[in-house]
């Protein structure tokens, strides 16, 4: 008994220890080396923190030619950070561009304890937008990047390339939602009504009605009804 005791206290200790000192250890991110094995010489790989929008947030850079366009990522959510998930799937981005991921104002490493959410706006979001942009043509000399958006990221795709249009040279729009979500959450109320009604699901139809009238401005009932028409078959982006 007394020795599980002092193992767990030496857990214990390890993991207090390990918390102070995270803070210190070094974020990299793997270099990209050719067929040979060698670090491809004009190759650029980093994972920076810089400051946005009046706070620090992270970027990572990766790509197998420093000369190669730079095309901006837009993750979704709000929240749902991509660079664990982004050479996974998208790595071949990296032999045509060099391809930033951006953990964006309340996502991944951009989230700290003291994080304002009162700023997770849509003009903010534009502006963090096109202060990185700024930031990227100026590191890398480029007089225009490219920009791509998923989801979430799309629609601040569309709104950032609307007020900024002379900085891009395209943008990429992936499951790209309408900008009047008004308008969209109308459209699929009355196609999970109708979908409910034709099935005779009178208990799904009272559960919907008690949501309230749309737009479903509070998070809970805005999940709901997503997952309501996914349900059913629907497409929620």
């Amino acid at each position: 008994m007394r020795y599980k005791f002092l193992i767990i206290l030496l857990f214990f200790g390890i993991l207090i220890m390990f918390l102070c000192l995270s803070e210190f250890i070094p974020v990299s991110t793997p270099v990209i080396r050719g067929q040979d094995g060698k670090i491809l010489e004009n190759s650029v790989t980093m994972l920076e923190k810089i400051e946005i929008g009046g706070m620090e947030q992270w970027i990572l850079i990766r790509g197998n030619d420093i000369s190669n366009p730079v095309l901006l990522w837009l993750h979704g959510g709000p929240g749902a950070s991509q660079m664990s998930v982004s050479q996974y799937f998208n790595g071949d981005l990296e032999k045509d561009f060099i391809v930033v991921h951006w953990d964006q104002r309340g996502a991944g490493k951009s989230n700290p304890s003291n994080f304002n959410e009162k700023t997770m706006t849509i003009e903010q979001y534009v502006s963090d937008t096109h202060e990185l942009t700024i930031y990227l043509k100026n590191k890398f000399g480029k007089e225009k990047i490219y920009l791509l958006g998923h989801s979430w990221g799309a629609l601040l795709g569309i709104e950032t390339v609307k007020n900024y249009p002379e900085d891009y040279y395209a943008y990429i729009g992936v499951s790209q939602p309408v900008s009047n979500d008004i308008i969209s959450q109308s459209i699929s109320y009355e196609w999970l009504s109708q979908q409910m009604l034709a099935k005779g699901n009178q208990k799904e139809l009272k559960k919907l009605k008690d949501l309230g009238e749309i737009p479903y401005i509070d998070h809970d009932n805005y999940v709901k009804f997503a997952n309501m028409v996914s349900s059913y078959g629907g497409v929620w982006t």
